[in-house]
């Protein structure tokens, strides 16, 4: 917020979004409210969209607004439209056009070596290109499906090289990085009110698209939360990735503060990750914890102008986080006690598992699939013209998804460049171990 620019845009978006607000309610007079939400979030994206085409750089900025507006929409009005996810499609085009057509707004970056050649771009842009040829399935009703589902799975992938020019130095990354993190208290928080006192809080906290309680073995339910985010899944995986992003942080030398900030907002995103209800949340910490190990053996820092000096230790604070977490598991009650042990309990484990793969070969797809666009939610494109959506949208995640879409030929293509992409992402983040972000470039990883 320290920048001007940023602030104006935020102003003249508001601003729009104001007037939007009363436009809205007028062209809706059947239903004022829906109107007048919409008319504000449209003002809002178009008053980004603006500022996007001025600087990418600044539309990426207001990206996390419209991001936590469009979810909070989504839970507080009734009836809201499922087109209204498309938003943010259109001010990440406007970022990408940007960027493109005003080369001043950037910084040229070094070329990438042969290692991030082969072992990183070769087998994104392999995958990029099957998703492409997929579009062109005959077994899709309507090419529209497939440019969608193009969309769905492509338009984020250029974000890498915008991210990778979005800083000017490295302060300005790590104050950004510790924000992210940061970010986990109140996210934890918003968890907890909706965990605890979940039906005194406003619609636009509570709400939810996604079903509200999961059944557990033997019959009780636990509650499914969200936070700010549109499902519990992305809660999750979220907490987990800023429990990484905690980890990298600490293992930089910084003042007492900001370590003291970074660890409760670690301890923060393993609780948001259980109280979210998803099975794995936990599991997936764990996970994540495991392979930041080798993170002990990064033991010495050499930034230019510096001497060599150890970095700080990450095993005291795990033990702490590790005995409270003990603490708390041992006071757990009732189903949440459940949910936590069924997560771990390997016969149930097993079982999920089996379950898992028989419904990705319940959707069989043969062996090209039925075509990118062809399950989850691409096909409602064709709504706008009418027509019911052609897309199985019972088939929304993970490999079920891709055996569906593109059949055993994508799976195990998937599966290969995943592999080749994963395993150049690691040779890269374990280089140079003594530079300053070499613990976050490994976290990231």
């Amino acid at each position: 917020m320290r920048n001007p620019q940023l602030r104006r845009a935020l102003a003249m978006s508001a601003s729009i979004a104001a007037l939007g607000t009363v436009v809205g309610a007028l062209v809706w007079n059947t239903n004022p409210l829906l109107g007048s939400a919409l008319g504000a979030g449209a003002g809002f994206l178009l008053g980004s969209i603006v500022a996007a085409f001025a600087d990418w750089r600044i539309g990426l900025a207001l990206l996390v607004v419209l991001l936590v507006g469009e979810d909070s929409l989504r839970k507080a009005v009734p009836g809201s439209p499922y087109t209204i996810s498309l938003g943010k499609d259109f001010l990440i085009a406007a970022c990408y056009l940007c960027y493109v057509f005003r080369p001043n707004l950037r910084r040229p970056l070094r070329g990438a070596n042969n290692l991030e050649k082969w072992g990183v771009y070769v087998p994104i842009l392999a995958w990029m290109s099957f998703v492409v040829l997929e579009a062109a399935n005959p077994a899709l009703p309507n090419l529209l499906v497939g440019i969608s589902g193009i969309r769905t799975w492509l338009l984020y992938f250029p974000m890498m090289v915008l991210m990778s020019n979005f800083f000017r130095h490295s302060d300005s990354a790590d104050g950004f990085l510790r924000a992210m993190a940061y970010l986990a208290i109140p996210i934890f928080i918003l968890t907890m009110l909706q965990n605890s006192f979940y039906y005194d809080l406003p619609p636009f906290l509570r709400e939810s698209a996604f079903r509200k309680v999961r059944t557990l073995e033997r019959g009780g339910e636990v509650r499914y939360n969200e936070s700010l985010f549109a499902t519990p899944t992305l809660l999750s995986l979220a907490s987990v990735f800023q429990l990484c992003l905690c980890i990298g942080l600490l293992k930089m030398r910084r003042a007492r503060r900001q370590r003291l900030l970074l660890w409760a907002s670690g301890y923060c995103a393993v609780m948001s990750a259980h109280l979210s209800g998803i099975r794995t949340g936990l599991s997936f910490c764990a996970i994540a914890v495991f392979t930041c190990l080798p993170l002990i053996f990064y033991r010495f820092e050499q930034r230019p102008g510096v001497k060599r000096r150890p970095r700080p230790g990450l095993i005291m604070g795990g033990l702490v986080g590790f005995l409270l977490g003990a603490i708390l598991v041992g006071f757990m009650t009732g189903n949440r006690a459940e949910a936590f042990w069924t997560s771990i309990q390997p016969e149930i484990v097993q079982e999920r598992m089996d379950t898992a793969i028989a419904v990705t070969d319940d959707f069989g797809g043969g062996l090209l699939g039925n075509g990118t666009g062809s399950a989850g939610k691409s096909g409602r494109v064709m709504n706008l013209f009418g027509k019911a959506s052609p897309s199985n949208e019972r088939v929304e995640w993970g490999t079920a998804l891709v055996h569906y879409s593109f059949g055993v030929i994508g799976m195990w293509l998937g599966a290969l460049l995943g592999i080749w992409a994963l395993l150049g992402l690691f040779r890269v983040a374990i280089g140079d171990r003594e530079a300053r972000f070499a613990p976050v470039r490994y976290t990231l990883w």
